[in-house]
């Protein structure tokens, strides 16, 4: 078949037009829609927003299934790196509904990584059309379980709306944010932002920060250790964070002033130590060693100033959790410069990490010194 117009949905976004193969709404192959009968349609593929396993948890491989209506198609798949190479061959036989299931598999010494699958087919008019879906498969995700395809998994939207609600302050918290009443500001845009997985950045901007004395302090009047208070903070950091993740979803809101950061897939290190799926992401917050909290947070949004609430949903419903001053430390690698941190300073440690090793060094402070963490009441 000769190539013609082509769709490409890659990494959940269509990046060009066509006599439209029919397609869920939401582009990521969950389900397809009710279509004219002489299209062709896509009835489910991998999902495209976030990395996926060359098995999922029941064992099964992914494959794009289609309906051409009887008419003929052809198929390939392979890694990027070899895929423009590779032959069109059969995709299957389709079953008696009309549906041809194509399998994607492993090339051959290039395993892991973004994938594309092409299908050339005749159209109604006999004209050979071209669709093509990219994906991200990585062998470490086999058999891992789902964190966010529950029905009761919020949305998106959910998860940005209740962030940016009033928050109700305790009493005895005397530097309460002057938003407090009206809600998580959100004017200011994330800069220098690449969200294509599984290494991403995002620039902040404007994240305020302490200027520190000395890591500890020793008392001499009285027994024991005290921690030093840090000096007031009298300035600002912007920079450009980047991280690694396979398991963590991480999206903007469409204005590319909020970012949403949560669990597509279980805990690996809880599996291989207690055989059980955590889904939620322990996180320590606290003024000290001796004073931290632990909160299981279903995700965390922040703004661009780094600020932001740990979220917790139940029964599908949102609710703000925790906020932090600077949330944004939870994203952080647990090495702060050439400080060694306290391990509960990262939520995920090598999961999500300072992708290249460097950032601003001690521009945030670590969990053994105060900073501005309050629980909903």
């Amino acid at each position: 078949m000769r190539g013609a117009r082509a769709l490409v949905i890659g990494l959940g976004a269509a990046c060009g037009t066509v006599d439209a193969p029919a397609i869920d709404a939401a582009g990521s192959g969950d389900g397809g829609v009710d279509a004219p009968t002489d299209v062709f349609t896509v009835v489910r593929q991998p999902p495209t927003d976030r990395p996926i396993g060359f098995l999922d948890a029941a064992g099964a491989g992914p494959a794009l299934v289609f309906n051409n209506q009887g008419r003929a198609a052809q198929c390939r798949a392979g890694n990027l790196s070899v895929v423009d190479g590779a032959a069109f061959a059969s995709c299957g036989t389709a079953d008696a509904s009309g549906q041809v299931t194509f399998p994607i598999v492993a090339s051959a010494g290039a395993t892991d990584g973004s994938y594309r699958v092409d299908v050339e087919y005749l159209d109604a008019a006999g004209q050979t059309q071209t669709y093509a879906t990219t994906m991200y498969l990585h062998r470490s995700l086999d058999g891992a379980q789902r964190c966010d395809d529950g029905a009761e998994w919020p949305s998106d939207a959910a998860f940005f709306t209740a962030a940016i609600q009033p928050f109700s302050f305790p009493a005895a918290v005397t530097d309460v944010p002057s938003w407090a009443a009206s809600g998580l500001p959100h004017a200011t845009p994330f800069v220098n932002t690449d969200l294509t997985m599984p290494t991403y950045t995002v620039g902040f901007v404007g994240v305020s920060r302490f200027q520190l004395t000395s890591r500890y302090a020793i008392p001499t009047a009285a027994a024991g250790v005290t921690l030093s208070n840090p000096l007031p903070m009298t300035s600002t950091v912007s920079f450009d964070l980047p991280m690694l993740s396979l398991r963590h979803r991480i999206v903007t809101n469409a204005e590319g002033t909020l970012l949403l950061v949560h669990r597509s897939y279980e805990s690996r290190t809880v599996r291989r130590i207690t055989g059980s799926t955590q889904c939620r992401m322990g996180t320590f917050f606290g003024r000290d060693i001796s004073s931290e909290i632990h909160v299981d947070c279903d995700a965390f949004v922040l703004n661009a100033a780094g600020e932001g609430f740990c979220m917790q949903t139940s029964g599908g419903v949102v609710q703000q959790a925790v906020y932090s001053r600077r949330m944004v430390a939870k994203l952080m690698s647990q090495t702060v410069g050439d400080q060694p941190a306290h391990p509960h300073d990262s939520v995920w440690g090598p999961k999500v990490m300072d992708a290249t090793g460097v950032h601003p060094d001690s521009v945030f402070e670590l969990n053994q010194r105060p900073f501005s963490v309050i629980l909903r009441p």
